[in-house]
Formats: C-alpha cells, structure tokens, sequence
C-alpha cells in the first residue's frame, strides 16, 4: 500500500534545481503521505472502501462550499454521502 501511497503522491522523480526545493518538495509529500495513510487507517477500519474509493471521498468533500454574504457565512448543505464521511471520521458535520 505504501508503494501504492507513494506513486499517487508523485514523488518518483523529484525535478528541482536547488537542494532546498527538493527538500520542500519531499518533506510536503511526507505531510501528505502522513494523511493519506490515515485516510486509508480510517476508511479500512469504518469499512468505508464497500462504497467508495478514496479518490470519491476526496471528490465528495471537495463539493462543500461556503459562500460569503454581506459578511455572513452560508453554507451548502451536506449530502448524505458527506454527512456519513463525517460520521466515520468523527467530525461534526459544518453547519
């Protein structure tokens, strides 16, 4: 799985002309991996991955939007999908 992590994170060539980009760029993936791979714990555990890949569930959460108005807050309403990625994640849905 990690080998797996790795490829969709990109990191099989690091094409940077300074050391210190190429030490931003790795330590950036190594965030990412760290949240990927507990994306990955979680859906396994709550058994997320019988309905959806993770790439889906990234899709779906990507839809939240939040719209300022005259200074207010407004917020589209989540969807089932959305509402039960939240469950499994313990996160209390955004209002």
């Amino acid at each position: 799985m990690t080998l797996c992590l790795k490829r969709n994170l990109d990191l099989g060539m690091l094409l940077v002309h300074s050391e210190r980009r190429m030490l931003n760029k790795v330590f950036v993936g190594f965030i990412a991996l760290i949240l990927l791979s507990e994306l990955n714990k979680t859906m396994s555990e709550k058994k997320l991955y019988r309905t959806m890949t993770m790439q889906q569930l990234i899709r779906s959460l990507s839809k939240l939007k939040i719209i300022y108005v005259a200074g207010t807050r407004i917020m589209r309403p989540a969807s089932k999908e959305q509402r039960s990625i939240f469950d499994a994640f313990n996160v209390t849905a955004p209002v």
